[in-house]
């Protein structure tokens, strides 16, 4: 029984899986068990994972394994045999606003918030119609694909069927690579990461701080000082606290000597950054920002990330009856419709200004 407690899981084999663990920990599915993601249902999924268990002893006992650890490209369980099980894919989804936080790296911190009207959908119950994001969860429609690379972020020929009838083959414009694998897309092919959250650059944790008031963005220069310490992966975390302080001071009269900032703000700011740092950054693992990545979206938090775009590149054609193309869909306003972008929130209209964080 204790083999299958989440303790069991990220302890055990601790100095491997404490990046997975820290970020479990932190996540909305912090109650939920390991294995009742990543072990999939019935007999021969738990001997699967037991014979994996043993290579992944021996590769603990003997120090041979990838640092930084990843999941390998068929390693993930169904989404019919995990996340289905909480989550229903037919429940339709409202439209959802959404506010994405950044601050500038300059003397004020300048923020330049972006806000998107999120699509969520799924089968309208008015329509009785899929539509939105949601649409791909669409239990009459199997989307299968060509996986160009281990970590899936290249994507070949695109089939779509309905009801097992097929509907189009969309091609990428350079077929000529060879597949490593097929995949028949499911929720984690978009929720990637959705047990293990971190932050996926220095820049992205520090515009969290900032937006929470961890960081206090009246600071002068906190958020241009702050990514740049951040930016060190080889430091030790052992009294990482201790080191931000003296380095935050050290930038400070160093970088910018007119900006006279009290001891007790750069102790506070020093224990955030202390904490982002132990939150996403283990140099023994060679993890560090930008390692991992979410597939949720595009190009996200300053990251060349393709997401949405592995599929919806406005490359990948299929060719009609009547010989002409047709192109993967990539009409933004499917998804989300801008609402506000690089905009001062102290200029949001009462509906925005209310998703703000309310100020001590």
């Amino acid at each position: 029984v204790h083999m299958a407690t989440p303790q069991f899981c990220g302890t055990s084999c601790h100095a491997v899986m404490q990046p997975e663990w820290d970020a479990y920990n932190i996540s909305p599915h912090s109650n939920v068990a390991c294995v009742e993601c990543h072990i999939g249902a019935g007999t021969a999924a738990h001997v699967k994972a037991k014979w994996n268990g043993l290579h992944q002893l021996v590769g603990v006992i003997t120090t041979r394994y990838d640092r930084p650890v990843v999941a390998g490209t068929h390693d993930l369980v169904a989404a019919q045999e995990t996340c289905q099980k909480c989550h229903a894919p037919e429940r339709f989804r409202r439209d959802r606003i959404k506010l994405f936080a950044h601050y500038s790296l300059d003397k004020d911190n300048t923020p330049k918030f972006n806000a998107m009207l999120m699509r969520l959908g799924g089968k309208n119950p008015k329509t009785h119609k899929w539509e939105g994001v949601h649409w791909h969860a669409n239990p009459d429609n199997q989307v299968r694909f060509e996986i160009l690379d281990d970590a899936r972020s290249k994507v070949g020929k695109v089939t779509l069927l309905s009801k097992g009838q097929l509907v189009a083959e969309y091609l990428p414009k350079d077929a000529s690579q060879k597949p490593v694998g097929m995949r028949t897309m499911d929720c984690v092919d978009c929720h990637n990461r959705p047990a293990h959250l971190s932050d996926f650059t220095a820049k992205a944790a520090v515009d969290r701080a900032l937006f929470a008031g961890a960081l206090d963005p009246k600071t002068p220069f906190i958020a241009q000082v702050s990514v740049e310490l951040l930016g060190n992966t080889s430091a030790p975390r052992e009294g990482a606290e201790a080191r931000f302080k003296g380095e935050l001071a050290a930038a400070y009269q160093r970088e910018h000597p007119e900006a006279k900032v009290e001891a007790a703000v750069l102790d506070k700011a020093a224990g955030t950054l202390a904490a982002l740092y132990l939150q996403n950054v283990y140099p023994d693992l060679k993890q560090g920002w930008g390692v991992r990545r979410s597939d949720l979206g595009h190009n996200a938090e300053g990251l060349t990330n393709p997401g949405c775009f592995r599929c919806h590149d406005g490359q990948h054609a299929a060719t009609l009856a009547d010989g002409r193309k047709k192109k993967i869909g990539q009409d933004c306003d499917s998804c989300h419709t801008g609402l506000a972008f690089d905009q001062d929130p102290a200029k949001f209209d009462d509906t925005l200004a209310a998703m703000m964080p309310a100020e001590e």
